[in-house]
């Protein structure tokens, strides 16, 4: 999260919060499965290049590296090429681990 905020204040923007903060606002839904996750329970292609891969491309174009987010970014990007290659074999192999 750091590394995203980082973008922001790159570009000029004045962030209010802290990562810690910002998380300690999802507390109240209480136990909840993000986007992702259900995307990926579910067998669905994930959307991860409008998320990580817009802020990896910013940053592209300022010249500079997110390490921590583009491992992530390549991460989310292998587990959704499983995902396809799973729902080619049998609806029921995307849900292998």
């Amino acid at each position: 999260m750091e590394e995203v905020i980082g973008t922001g204040c790159a570009l000029g923007l004045k962030l209010e919060e802290t990562p810690r903060q910002r998380l300690e606002k999802g507390l109240p839904l209480g136990a909840v499965k993000f986007s992702m996750l259900q995307d990926v329970e579910a067998g669905r292609t994930l959307e991860y290049e409008a998320l990580t891969g817009a802020v990896l491309a910013v940053w592209r174009a300022l010249n500079m590296r997110l390490p921590m987010l583009a491992a992530m970014h390549g991460l989310i990007r292998q587990r959704d090429r499983r995902l396809a290659e799973a729902q080619k074999k049998t609806p029921e192999a995307a849900f292998a681990r």
